[in-house]
């Protein structure tokens, strides 16, 4: 009998009786049970009567154990039942039969699982989803569970988020019961329980005796004009693709194995599908078909397992294998762990190394041994396998368990650093599905592929439960995972609910090409040639700050919109324009505004103009960041959008303007933000922080408008997007993230990526605190839930860009930071990396431009612009970074446009194969206070700032606090100690520039 389509044929019928023949299908092809949700006609078909069919499934899964084995095909059948029962939760149902089949469903799942640290998810899930929860606790299912399967509840309920919720759900259910109406208490009865023994005891006797009267489960269901339950689909998209957009974004897997390719790989394969000879194509089919066979873990037989043979006398820990695909052409491949996205833990996978005939094999070799050398020992036996000979049997992956050893940080490898050569082609993978397959066989259009993510970085992209801010380390991913964020919730909105309305900003007019270009080229992957809008004119092909496009004339088919935040800005600027035509507008006179003011016109024009009394002492960096990021942007709707008053000011505590800390200070600080406004308006220039002020007043103009064209105008504007990403969202100021926050109707809308380590802007303060504070003011009267009113901090500490020998510069810089400055800067945990790597090199003498112009010698040369490739998503070959615009353009005069020259501020986001730092540090404004640097490492000690937070007159604010000095700052005794008898926070207070100058750093 052909049992292909028997899976199918038993769930979508009346009557099912093949049970065997249903799980035989089931079992020979796993990945099918995804096409429920997937297939459109099946996904149509399954919930249009998922009172009966999901039943059926209910019914089938509960029959499992009586077929099942204990082999790798079971365990991965049931990793992939366990993952769809995660997906199928992402559906609304709202009637009790749509519910009830689910319910069964996932009861069904959760006695299938290993009950050891697989059902966590489920739990707190299902303390998401009430409705679903509601059911398997009134019919008794979650109490049957504790007493049949007690290791499989016990795992259910681990989460601690998971107890909170349940036991919430409870006494709302419970109301009445003199049991579960309230919260547990202890044994003692006089204080709320807490102890997860005592939460655990509360949910698995529910329902008692005295519940079952009084639970209702059908309690919040809507009903039908004819008192029929009905279902209803949500159409907000939100909640329920938690754990399926980064699967949506890669495509079909090709078998129950996971491939992942290296760069070098990927650059093969291309090769073998772009060579202009007439076996091209069938050489690429062929490989297609060996990867095939790969997947499928069917090895015998097919020239898969030869052991590679290396002229060399290195070991490895881990044996590489060639699958031949014709005479001398073969996949370099191996086994070894990663995440799997379709399970969302780690797992055997295949590795490729290389394809085809390589000139280069014994290089290729050394390179591979030197990657295994840093793998630990937890690793390389979790890569092992006994069944890699003549078996004919089918091999499936293993789940493998690495108990948080595989990166071990910045301690010393096996390997030596100094002769370790840093290969960017086999340091990052790809992810290969039956989508990239096909894209390198068309070779048409430009796309870009997924590079292979950690789990960390998958639960940042798959978190949707709340609004989230992203925090990381420059190189940990955050603006990989902000894309896949975009782009995967993009795609599965495009072909479900309708495409969302998106824009992806960030302050960098560099980084904003790359990130458009990868944005779309994910997006043309999986889609296909994109088609602009109907009139031709694409907004993605005119998006520079100057844009004539109007921000209420963009169409579904100009998202995802990629730019700037000034070209967002002009975007409204030119709609409101319109406005004011069409004579339903309140005025912005900006006719005489020709020139944006920037902190080089600033210090060029306004300056070197200023009383040479005023500005004595004063550095010009921090009073233009001290006027736009304290005094003008901090502008909002709790001030009114006014700027603050000098009173405001100098009441302002010391965190919040942390670069002048003495009333003094701040007074003249103050003299001369009125200068600049007086002159400013003078010569009819505005800066940044005006246009986001007037735009700002407007849209309330509008809100409280009589008029209904203001009203409806306003509206447009506040529900045009769906939802804002911002990356290196610290260059914003609080004035810039309140107008997003506007523009955006629900809190789980935004999405920030960010790092205050890194907020080095000539014209922003920024804090993750403030921006929660912003959060909470602009969407607490929008929702009804307290969990969307605070940010999630989702935080990156794995570094996948820079060695260990990189990695450990930083961490002493931020070391420095902590120490010296641990008010202004959010604490992350430690970076962590895996690859070592040479020493960084410092060239000191007379012939630096001859180092430099040896830059451009080195192998791989970049291409028009710096350009090194496709593989190479944010970044580029090489560059030289210099500290301002001046040193930049000098330099890059001199060497000519072949060499790459960027400020730190241009190179943001953004990465490089290599990095020149040139003439920095003395360069700097604040060289002679940089030996200070040495009292921060000598420190040992924090001391606590709390209670110095509020301005203290000039010439006090020693006091008692003075004896803090010897314990707790630890000063080097070449530095005069009664200068700082205030203490640390008049250390700070006094050096408080080499904040920013580690920040650059």
């Amino acid at each position: 009998m052909d049992t292909s389509t028997s899976f199918f044929d038993f769930i979508f019928s009346d009557n099912p009786r093949e049970v065997k023949a249903a799980y035989e299908s089931l079992e020979s092809k796993p990945y099918q049970i995804f096409d429920l949700l997937l297939k459109e006609e099946h996904f149509r078909n399954f919930f249009l009567r998922i009172e009966v069919y999901g039943n059926n499934l209910a019914n089938l899964l509960s029959q499992f154990p009586s077929f099942e084995q204990d082999d790798y095909s079971t365990s991965l059948l049931r990793e992939m039942i366990r993952a769809f029962a995660l997906s199928l939760l992402a559906e609304r149902l709202d009637d009790m039969r749509s519910r009830s089949a689910v319910a069964r469903i996932v009861l069904s799942v959760v006695k299938l699982s290993d009950p050891r640290g697989t059902l966590g998810q489920f739990g707190v899930r299902l303390g998401a989803l009430p409705g679903i929860l509601r059911i398997l606790i009134a019919e008794g299912h979650i109490k049957n569970l504790a007493v049949t399967h007690k290791g499989c509840f016990e795992d259910l309920v681990s989460e601690p988020q998971a107890k909170e919720k349940w036991v919430e759900l409870i006494v709302d259910l419970c109301k009445e019961c003199r049991k579960h109406g309230s919260r547990p208490r202890t044994t003692s009865g006089l204080e709320l329980a807490t102890s997860d023994l005592e939460l655990a005891k509360f949910i698995r006797t529910v329902p008692c005796e005295f519940c079952n009267s009084n639970i209702s489960s059908d309690h919040g269901l809507k009903y039908g004009q004819e008192g029929e339950p009905m279902r209803v689909r949500s159409s907000s998209f939100g909640l329920g693709m938690e754990s399926n957009v980064f699967k949506y974004l890669l495509g079909e897997p090709l078998g129950p194995w996971k491939i992942v390719l290296s760069q070098q790989a990927m650059e093969d394969l291309e090769k073998e599908n772009a060579e202009s000879t007439e076996n091209a194509q069938d050489n690429f089919e062929k490989v297609r078909q060996k990867f095939s066979e790969l997947a499928s873990g069917d090895w015998a037989g097919k020239k898969i397992l030869h052991r590679a043979k290396w002229y060399n006398s290195l070991s490895y820990q881990i044996p590489i294998f060639k699958a031949f695909y014709k005479t001398e052409h073969f996949i370099l491949w191996q086994i070894d762990t990663a995440f799997d996205e379709r399970f969302g833990e780690d797992y055997q996978v295949i590795k490729v190394w290389a394809i085809g005939s390589p000139k280069d094999f014994d290089r290729i070799g050394v390179q591979i041994h030197q990657e295994q050398q840093i793998y630990t020992k937890a690793r390389v036996e979790a890569c092992d396998r006994d069944d890699l000979d003549g078996s004919r049997e089918i091999r499936y992956p293993v789940r493998v368990c690495l108990d948080g050893g595989e990166s071990g940080g910045l301690g010393v490898d096996r390997a030596s650093n100094e002769d370790f050569n840093d290969s960017a082609q086999l340091a990052k993978f790809y992810s290969l599905t039956s989508t990239v397959l096909d894209n390198i066989a068309s070779t048409t259009g430009k796309v870009a592929y997924p590079v292979d993510i950690s789990g960390e970085e998958a639960a940042v992209v798959d978190h949707f439960l709340t609004p989230a801010f992203i925090l990381g380390r420059s190189g940990t991913g955050k603006t990989t995972c902000l894309v896949y964020k975009l782009v995967g919730r993009y795609l599965f909105s495009k072909e479900n609910v309708g495409p969302l309305r998106q824009v992806l900003l960030t302050k960098s007019k560099r980084l904003v090409g790359k990130l458009r270009d990868n944005a779309e080229g994910l997006l043309v992957a999986k889609l296909g040639e994109r088609r602009g809008p109907a009139d031709g004119n694409d907004a993605r092909n005119d998006l520079d700050d100057d844009t004539r496009k109007q921000f209420l004339s963009l169409t579904d088919a100009d998202f995802p919109l990629v730019c700037t935040f000034d070209c967002l800005l002009r975007l409204i600027e030119n709609s409101m324009r319109d406005q004011e035509i069409r004579q339903r507008y309140i005025r912005i006179d900006n006719s005489r505004s020709t020139r944006v003011i920037d902190f080089v016109k600033f210090s060029i024009e306004y300056w070197e103009h200023l009383s040479p009394r005023l500005k004595r002492g004063i550095p010009v960096d921090l009073a233009f960041l001290e006027i736009m990021g304290v005094i003008k942007g901090s502008v909002s709707g709790a001030t009114d959008f006014e700027h603050l008053s000098r009173e405001e000011y100098l009441g302002l505590r010391w965190r919040l303007a942390p670069n002048f800390a003495s009333e003094r200070e701040r007074n003249t600080i103050y003299d001369i933000y009125e200068w600049y406004e007086r002159t400013k308006r003078k010569r009819g220039d505005i800066d940044q922080v005006d246009r986001i002020i007037k735009v700002t007043k407007t849209l309330e103009g509008f809100r409280s408008s009589e008029a209904h064209e203001d009203s409806a105008f306003e509206r447009k504007i506040r529900s045009a997007l769906d939802e804002v990403y911002v990356d290196e969202v610290q260059d914003q100021r609080t004035s810039d993230i309140g107008m997003l926050l506007d523009l955006v109707g629900s809190p789980r809308g935004i999405h920030f990526a960010g790092d205050t380590a890194q907020c080095i802007s000539k014209d922003a303060l920024f804090r993750f605190a403030n921006a929660k504070s912003l959060f909470y003011e602009r969407f607490r009267n929008a929702t009804s839930s307290a969990r969307d009113l605070k940010p999630t901090l989702l935080p990156l500490s794995h570094n996948f860009r820079s060695h260990k020998q990189i990695l450990s510069v930083a961490s002493l810089v931020m070391h420095l930071l902590y120490r010296g400055f641990p008010d202004l800067v959010d604490e992350l945990p430690p970076e962590v990396g895996d690859r070592p790597g040479p020493k960084p090199a410092l060239y000191v003498g007379s012939n630096i431009m001859d180092v430099l112009r040896f830059g451009e010698k080195l192998e791989n040369p970049q291409g028009p612009d710096g350009q090194s490739g496709k593989f190479n998503e944010y970044g580029e070959a090489r560059v030289i970074l210099v500290r301002d615009e001046e040193t930049c353009d000098r330099l890059q005069a001199e060497l000519g446009n072949s060499s790459l020259v960027l400020t730190i501020l241009e190179s943001k986001g953004m990465e490089f194969e290599d990095v020149f730092l040139y003439d920095f540090l003395s360069t700097s404004p604040y060289s002679h206070k940089l030996n200070i640097l040495e009292e921060l490492f000598e420190r040992r000690h924090h001391t606590d700032l709390s209670s110095e937070n509020h301005l203290e007159p000039a010439g006090q604010g020693g006091g008692a606090k003075g004896n803090r000095l010897e314990g707790g700052v630890g000063l080097g005794s070449r530095y005069n100690k009664s200068a700082y008898q205030g203490g640390h926070a008049d250390w700070v207070k006094e050096n408080i520039v080499l904040c920013s100058e580690l920040k650059v750093i």
